[in-house]
């Protein structure tokens, strides 16, 4: 199992990176595009890491990202976070990745939190948290 798991992690960064070539290599791509491209291989191989703590700041980067970028396309990487809050190898990571998911939904509804400190991942996670309680309370 965790050869298949290494197998599959080798597979997506392979993949993020030729996503990556492939962008630059587009003549008419803008650096925002190419910046883009690199986020969303780099999020995808952190979320096929078999540590938890890279999985939990990659879901916080692209909460992040996702608030200050509601524009920000994130592909299939939506599916693997998804995936993560139905799947994921632990409560806290599941949890997590459901904050994520619903950030990636309705940015608007997490305005309040782009100022967040990636340094302090609980303190972000608890202001995300809020934010969504506010929501749908």
């Amino acid at each position: 199992m965790k050869t298949a798991r290494s197998l599959l992690t080798i597979a997506f960064i392979a993949l993020a990176l030729s996503g990556t070539a492939i962008a630059q290599n587009q003549p008419h791509a803008t650096k925002q595009e190419i910046r883009d491209a690199r986020l969303r291989g780099n999020c995808l191989a952190g979320l096929h890491s078999d540590n938890d703590g890279l999985i939990e700041s990659v879901l916080l980067l692209v909460m992040r990202t996702k608030i200050q970028q509601p524009q920000l396309v994130l592909g299939s990487l939506s599916k693997v976070i998804d995936s993560l809050a139905v799947s994921g190898s632990t409560p806290s990571i599941r949890y997590k990745a459901l904050l994520a998911a619903r950030v990636c939904e309705t940015p608007e509804w997490f305005t309040s939190c782009k100022n967040m400190n990636l340094q302090d991942r609980e303190t972000s996670y608890r202001m995300i948290a809020g934010c969504m309680q506010e929501k749908l309370l």
